[in-house]
């Protein structure tokens, strides 16, 4: 059984599907070794949480100790698509059904949902570039 960091709120869920291979591995009615056929049914479904909490301690929680060059740019976009789905209901649901373990976090998103969210954080960007050169000319303006 593996266990994870309170943070992420996985722990739950991730006790859940570890307890339905062990009762299907107990239902099997093989002779096979019972403790391999869950460990590896539990492999299956642990990776991708355990990489998502990886990359999410360096990314977010300054984490320190060997780390994959990937770690860091898919933990920026990562923030990219929470930063986004913070105000965007369709972002919101997308990234909370895959962290909340309702779907696949193998499932990547759609060119669809990169579009908005890439059209979210450019108006963003955007706005405060605004907002920084508005404020600019309004201290000249006083001077």
């Amino acid at each position: 059984m593996a266990s994870f960091d309170p943070t992420y709120g996985q722990g739950m869920t991730m006790t859940s599907l570890q307890a339905g291979h062990l009762r299907r591995a107990l239902a099997n009615e093989s002779d096979e070794d019972i403790a391999r056929e869950v460990n590896i049914a539990t492999s299956k479904t642990t990776y991708p949480v355990w990489m998502m909490t990886a990359i999410g301690d360096f990314a977010f929680h300054h984490a320190t100790g060997h780390q994959p060059r990937w770690y860091r740019p898919v933990g920026s976009l990562f923030d990219q698509f929470l930063g986004a789905a913070e105000t965007d209901p369709v972002l919101a649901e997308w990234f909370l059904r895959r962290f909340s373990l309702l779907d696949s976090l193998y499932m990547v998103p759609s060119a669809g949902l990169v579009g908005r969210t890439v059209r979210h954080n450019v108006r963003l960007w955007l706005a405060e570039r605004r907002s920084a050169r508005a404020q600019r000319h309004g201290a000249l303006a006083s001077r």
